[in-house]
Parts: C-alpha cells; sequence; structure tokens
C-alpha cells in the first residue's frame, strides 16, 4: 500500500511539472490579435526607463473615502414642484342652536335657545358661543351671523303668526 501511494504521488508531481514546462513555453512576449497579427510593445527611443514606469497615486485618506456600500441611482430623481397653495374653503357649520322659545317685552324680543346642554337667552347684537352674533329677529326668524367666515345663517323660531 505504500509503493502505491508513492507512485501516486511521483506521477502527479511528474504532471504538475510537465503543465508548468507547458505553461511557459506557450506564453511570450508578443500578443496576438484576432487577426494572429503579433503586437509587441517597444519603447519609444525618446522614452527613458524613468518615465516608462507608471505613476503610483496615493491612497485616499479615509475622509476623502466615500461609503463604499451608499445607496446610488443611475436616473436623476424627479423633480418635485410645491402645488400652489389655495386657499382652504371654510363654511359655516350648520347652527349649532335648538329654538326653546320667545319672550316680547315692551319693544325687546328675547329668544330662548340651547347649545351643549346650556340656556342662552339672546337679542339683537349678542354674541353667543364665541363666533354667532345675532344679527336681526324677526317673528318666524332668528338671522346670525358666522363671525369667522362672515356667513348670515337663519335658524326658524316659530310660525309667523
Amino acid at each position: 500500500m505504500g509503493n502505491r501511494r508513492l507512485f501516486a504521488l511521483v506521477a502527479l508531481m511528474a504532471a504538475l511539472a510537465l503543465a508548468l514546462v507547458l505553461d511557459r513555453q506557450s506564453s511570450s512576449t508578443s500578443v496576438t490579435t484576432a487577426e494572429s497579427e503579433p503586437f509587441i510593445v517597444e519603447p519609444d527611443a525618446e522614452t527613458t526607463d524613468e518615465s516608462a514606469v507608471l505613476s503610483i497615486k496615493p491612497r485616499a485618506s479615509p475622509s476623502d473615502m466615500r461609503d463604499a456600500f451608499a445607496v446610488r441611482y443611475w436616473t436623476p430623481p424627479p423633480k418635485i414642484s410645491a402645488p400652489a397653495p389655495q386657499a382652504p374653503s371654510v363654511e359655516a357649520p350648520p347652527l349649532p342652536f335648538t329654538y326653546i322659545g320667545t319672550q316680547r317685552d315692551t319693544g325687546r324680543v328675547l329668544v330662548f335657545l340651547t347649545y351643549e346642554n346650556q340656556t342662552h337667552i339672546a337679542e339683537t347684537g349678542d354674541v353667543l358661543a364665541g363666533n354667532y352674533r345675532v344679527e336681526r329677529i324677526e317673528p318666524h326668524r332668528l338671522t346670525m351671523r358666522y363671525l369667522p367666515t362672515d356667513e348670515i345663517q337663519t335658524l326658524s323660531i316659530g310660525s309667523g303668526k
């Protein structure tokens, strides 16, 4: 068994030596192109040994290096144009008041309204809930102005009799 291993090792070494010799014989100083014409690089008469050596660039310092794993895109980023600001269309919400009743007393008309479980007594010119001003009180209609948008709203307050 020892002789077989020794023989296999010698045969393997001989094969490697033969491959190395054949590889060196096939390589030469000329390079062939597709047309099988030799291409030999020869220095010009003007070049010297010093100028034939390529210049070696120094390595960049770590602060000059870019992130090797940064995301890179080939397409330019899309241009984002900001939409023109539009004035929000604000409408007055529906009147939050509920009519309870009216009291007429010597030229004064008082209207009783509820809002958020509170009773409000309103007459012309009063501001209710901070946003509604009473403009007119008529026998069958209460006219109010929603102050943030300056809109007029009406509330039915009776049969008009």
